[in-house]
């Protein structure tokens, strides 16, 4: 006989996410022996993040450089000319840009990508920064800051300690600049955003995205680093402002529409374009498995229950 037990609440039918005891049972004559192990849910990862770049549609490059050593796909095709792309190219369908001296591998089975829910969780469960909030300088802008669980300049008191802020733009512009961000910023409605200048940015929980757009985004920054000395400003709050950070974004981000990159954008970790990305100047990308591994709320598939290590046991009444 086998028997599956709901250790949390005793219901099987009720949630995916319990723990589950598979107790065996295996009868010879008078003889009787019990097996017991754990099994746990697991979400599944959504397959885009099993690469360093993944956009919906096409990836479209003109006059950019791709550094080699990460796999890019696409689930349409990979386009364009006067490109240096030493990395991987994949596509579902044709791969025609210039100059790929990476594999290329066309046809293959498209990608799982977020749904519109990918939001919610980071919505329900994040600190609401007003737009109305933030300094206009032709579009709103946060820079010369630092954005933490600890510390959120535009909220006395309002602060994550998960580090999860979002931002309704209601349509309006945002501009991110010369700014250190540990955390995860949620940008809804935007009119045009944009990170430019240099940035120092990761997320506050491991496995947790770094940026969410639902809508289109410009990734514009470069690679000259974040300094305390030249912006006058006390990014790691030690007091001295003599400090200087590289310029990129670690962690995972995800623009639901369209998203552009220029001048020399450096990403450690994963991005996601729901639409089409438009590559232009230098696009420096590494890879971190994280997200694949351990998926953030929003992009995980259907759960798998898998075996708890060290659970297997003998039972005796």
């Amino acid at each position: 006989t086998l028997e599956g037990i709901d250790p949390t609440d005793g219901s099987l039918s009720n949630s995916a996410s319990d723990s589950l005891l598979l107790r065996g049972t295996g009868f010879q004559g008078q003889s009787r022996y019990k097996l017991q192990v754990t099994m746990v849910s697991k979400s599944k990862a959504l397959t885009c993040l099993q690469v360093a770049l993944h956009s919906g549609n096409d990836i479209s490059c003109s006059s950019a450089t791709i550094p080699g050593g990460v796999t890019i796909s696409a689930n349409d095709a990979v386009v364009g000319s006067s490109n240096t792309i030493a990395a991987n190219v994949e596509a579902v369908n044709a791969i025609t840009a210039a100059t790929i001296t990476g594999t290329k591998t066309p046809g293959i089975t498209p990608r799982t990508m977020p749904d519109a829910a990918a939001f919610d969780y980071y919505i329900l469960n994040g600190t609401s920064i007003t737009y109305a909030s933030l300094p206009k300088q032709q579009a709103a802008n946060i820079e010369k800051v630092v954005l933490s669980p600890n510390n959120n300049p535009y909220g006395s008191g309002l602060t994550s300690p998960t580090g999860i802020y979002v931002i309704n733009c209601l349509g309006g512009n945002l501009r991110i600049r010369n700014a250190r961000i540990v955390g995860t910023l949620v940008i809804l409605n935007p009119g045009v955003f944009s990170v430019l200048e240099s940035v120092n940015w990761e997320p506050a929980v491991a496995n947790y995205p770094s940026l969410l757009v639902s809508g289109t985004a410009e990734l514009a920054f470069t690679n000259t680093p974040l300094s305390e000395s030249s912006l006058r400003v006390d990014f790691n709050q030690d007091t001295d402002k003599t400090d200087t950070y590289p310029s990129l974004i670690k962690g995972l981000i995800y623009a639901s529409g369209d998203l552009t990159t220029k001048t020399y954008v450096t990403v450690d970790g994963v991005l996601v374009i729901g639409n089409t990305l438009t590559a232009q100047n230098t696009l420096s990308l590494s890879y971190l498995s994280t997200f694949y591994d351990n998926p953030p709320p929003g992009f995980g598939g259907a759960p798998e229950m898998v075996i708890s290590p060290g659970t297997w046991k003998q039972l005796v009444d």
